[in-house]
């Protein structure tokens, strides 16, 4: 981790019970000489804050975003919350045309926090070169009484690159209908 800059960790909790509980987060952080570092890794994210889910609806939305630059990831997931139904990450050309499924799973309530990762590694990372159009689709079937937007419910896509410092964000550049 470059000097000057800070480590932050999020923990999300969902309590069920009703009940007040006590948590506590561990973590073990090990230093490793800078001169094994290979390449530093940064976050890249694919997020679509604009929609609202009325209440005991289906909504489905699409975005499209362009990556900003060549990358190699070596994780890649998707990212929703308790009333997702469907999540898929896809590349497509020009004229919209699906050239690849990168990600898609059916989404149950528990990926909000445990979802399924695709992993490579270094040596065969997933690239994604600068203009790959991305579309990301998200489904929900919101069951309950309130309407949901950004950030009770989410669309994401989350993945780290290498070499990076920065997190890079791919961008909407239309709603595709």
């Amino acid at each position: 981790m470059p000097a000057g800059k800070q480590l932050m960790v999020q923990a999300h909790y969902i309590n069920v019970s009703g009940a007040v509980t006590k948590s506590a987060d561990k973590m073990d952080v090990q230093l490793v000489d800078p001169a094994k570092v290979t390449a530093y890794a940064a976050d890249f994210v694919v997020d679509d804050d604009t929609f609202f889910i009325e209440p005991h609806s289906e909504m489905t939305t699409t975005m499209d975003c362009t990556v900003p630059q060549d990358l190699s990831l070596t994780m890649l997931l998707g990212h929703m919350h308790d009333q997702g139904k469907h999540y898929r990450l896809e590349e497509v050309d020009a004229d919209g045309n699906v050239l690849k499924t990168l990600y898609e799973e059916e989404w149950a309530a528990s990926y909000a926090s445990h979802p399924p990762l695709l992993q490579y590694t270094m040596e065969e990372p997933l690239k994604l070169a600068k203009g790959t159009i991305l579309r990301q689709t998200c489904s929900w079937n919101n069951i309950t009484d309130a309407s949901l937007a950004f950030p009770t419910e989410m669309c994401i896509a989350f993945g780290y690159y290498f070499p990076g410092t920065d997190r890079i964000m791919c961008e909407r550049v239309e709603a595709t209908p």
